[in-house]
């Protein structure tokens, strides 16, 4: 829990009260609690779980004034040893709501706990209990738009209307964190309540402290100040009559007029009926606190600010001294990213040229629908070759992003677009070479077909980048020194979603081709196979290869000689590069506290652009290999 200077007396509070739904009273919470209990004078504790044969609950250094005890409920009230009280008082409905009240000198504090299904029924304080002001803290488990809730429950309006009738003013800033965090719904909301006599609310303070282990509820304080405090108007609800529902309003009047007898005594039930009636669709409230409206810049920057606490979170998470801005650590140029700049530029000229060369002689060579995959797939790895590596060299060298926002998403949307149409051209030889040996007869339908097959890899690649135009965005912070990066932090609400993603990519960059690609090149094995041990002979002469018509062509088997290397190469160059991106995905903290070696990262990662460094050199053996005399 943080902690706090403690002021002087002539300004410092006079009452510290803390609540928290222990979910539990245990020893161990104990122990927490008795270190941060030490600056408060009350503190309360709701779901203790003590039934009537348990130990009743302690905290070290403070004193136990009452409890409720029960198995699935129970209460606590705990102060400091020398704490002037005069009266306690505790209270149970039926619905096991429970409530215990301290009674100091000039002012009672309640502890209230409300189970979720049980009504709100909030007894009257006895005489003795009753002071000048008053101060109720705890679970309510109740809905209302006053205090963070989207609608309001019956056990809302309950508390709204106790609210009034007390003269009690509910303390709540919805610039603080939920009190309560739901593991099944993971979300944040507001049971826990405090609220204090109108008188006191202008010296009330509420915090919402960080929580402790084992429970979903953050404890909540509230301090009273003992400066003088100028007058203020009392806070007082307002109807928002331009938002009311008046057809339902005036429904309800009329269905609930005739039942009460026309008699000058039934007055007062005539103004409550006119009051519930309005509660129930006439929105009431007050802006307390002016939250003023950012205009598109500013809402920017504090996005942008958001994502860098995540990203601060994730480097942090996990480790055993306590992590701020300045110890964040920013990533520099060292030898390992200076190697693989020079290598990636090596890649990028010595694979340039490969591909030019064997598109230029793929142009050259006689027309046929072979030429049209060639000439495709070294429009591919060109695409790699000439704007993903060197944009790769570029970015490692300079660390940060140096190149804007548009760019950021502009270049990362073509590089994810060049390696999906590496990708899935490579899928388009594979269907070409499947149908060649396993559909000889529909060879007269190759060209058309693979010119389908072409337009729909192109146009997919196109389609299955997209996201990332919307995904990345360029994040700069300035402390501990001014830094820019091109990232996706804050584009996925939650984190399993950049994980999907990455899952959604691998998907349709990786397996799903290999498994297509797989399954094409066994059939061919299998067919091959066949027609072979049909005519009983496994090894056959050119002669018998040139006049048997029951048999794979030899332009067919090199072919497929071909295409099986292709694939292999990219099985084996696009395997550690997705080795690496499991790991920055499903193992984040071996990154993080670089249990991983550097060097072993950009090997990984530089692996992923050899599959366009080998194709060409492929191709140039397999195809346009001089002709022997």
């Amino acid at each position: 829990m943080p902690k706090r200077h403690r002021h002087s007396p002539s300004s410092g509070p006079a009452l510290s009260i803390a609540s928290i739904n222990i979910e539990g009273f245990s020893r161990c919470k104990a122990d927490i609690l008795a270190t941060a209990a030490k600056r408060f004078d009350i503190v309360c504790m709701q779901e203790t779980h003590t039934g009537p044969t348990q130990h009743r609950p302690a905290i070290p250094g403070m004193k136990l004034v009452a409890e409720i005890r029960h198995r699935q409920y129970g209460s606590a009230v705990f102060s400091r040893p020398n704490l002037a009280i005069e009266e306690v008082c505790t209270h149970t409905t039926e619905g096991q709501m429970g409530t215990i009240t301290v009674a100091l000198p000039n002012i009672s504090v309640t502890s209230v706990y409300k189970p979720p299904q049980s009504p709100f029924l909030h007894s009257e304080l006895p005489d003795r209990c009753k002071r000048k002001y008053h101060i109720s803290i705890g679970d309510f488990n109740a809905h209302s738009s006053l205090w963070g809730y989207e609608v309001n429950n019956q056990d809302g309006d309950e508390v709204e209307t106790w609210l009034e009738s007390k003269h009690l003013t509910l303390i709540h800033d919805s610039k603080l964190p939920k009190s309560f965090h739901s593991a099944r719904w993971k979300r944040g909301y507001n049971p826990d309540l405090v609220c204090v006599s109108s008188e006191l609310s202008s010296r009330a303070v509420k915090e919402v402290l960080d929580p402790i282990p084992h429970t979903q509820h953050r404890p909540i304080t509230i301090t009273i100040r003992s400066a003088l405090q100028a007058t203020t108007v009392p806070f007082r609800r307002r109807f928002n009559l331009r938002k009311a529902d008046w057809l339902s309003f005036q429904q309800e009047i009329e269905d609930s007029i005739p039942s009460i007898p026309s008699h000058p005594n039934n007055y007062t039930m005539f103004i409550e009926l006119l009051k519930r009636s309005a509660r129930r669709h006439i929105p009431r409230g007050c802006q307390t606190e002016y939250i003023p409206g950012l205009s598109e810049t500013s809402s920017d920057l504090l996005k942008a600010y958001h994502r860098v606490d995540t990203a601060l979170n994730v480097t942090c998470r996990g480790s055993s001294t306590n992590c701020s801005r300045s110890q964040l650590l920013l990533p520099s140029f060292s030898t390992a990213s200076a190697i693989r700049v020079l290598l990636t530029l090596a890649m990028a000229g010595i694979s340039s040229s490969l591909n030019v060369y064997v598109l230029l002689g793929a142009l050259r060579a006689r027309r046929s629908h072979i030429r049209t995959l060639l000439v495709n797939l070294c429009g591919a790895d060109l695409l790699v070759t000439a704007l993903v590596m060197p944009m790769d060299a570029c970015w490692n060298y300079t660390v940060q992003w140096a190149a804007g926002a548009a760019a950021c998403r502009l270049l990362m949307f073509l590089k994810l677009f060049a390696m999906y149409s590496c990708a899935l051209v490579t899928l388009v030889i594979s269907l070409d070479r499947y149908c060649a040996v396993v559909r000889p007869l529909s060879i007269g339908l190759a060209a058309r077909r693979n010119r389908a097959m072409l337009a729909a890899a192109w146009m997919s690649s196109g389609a299955l980048a997209a996201p990332q135009l919307v995904l990345f965005r360029t994040v700069s912070i300035s402390v501990p020194a001014p830094f820019t990066q091109c990232v996706t932090h804050g584009s996925f609400p939650q984190p399993w979603h950049e994980t999907l993603y990455f899952l959604f990519t691998f998907l349709w960059l990786f397996l799903l081709p290999l498994i297509i690609m797989v399954f094409c090149y066994a059939s061919i094995f299998i067919t091959i196979t066949r027609k072979t041990i049909l005519n009983g002979k496994l090894f056959l002469k050119d002669a018998d290869w040139r006049c048997s018509k029951n048999y794979v062509p030899k332009v067919r088997v090199k072919t497929l000689k071909l295409s099986i290397v292709l694939v292999s190469t990219f099985i084996i160059c696009w395997t550690p590069y997705y080795i690496l991106g499991f790991w920055y995905n499903f193992f984040p903290a071996m990154i993080n506290k670089k249990e991983l070696p550097e060097s072993i990262n950009h090997a990984l990662f530089t692996f992923g652009m050899l599959n366009s460094f080998i194709d060409p050199v492929v191709c140039r053996i397999g195809y346009f290999r001089p002709s022997r005399s």
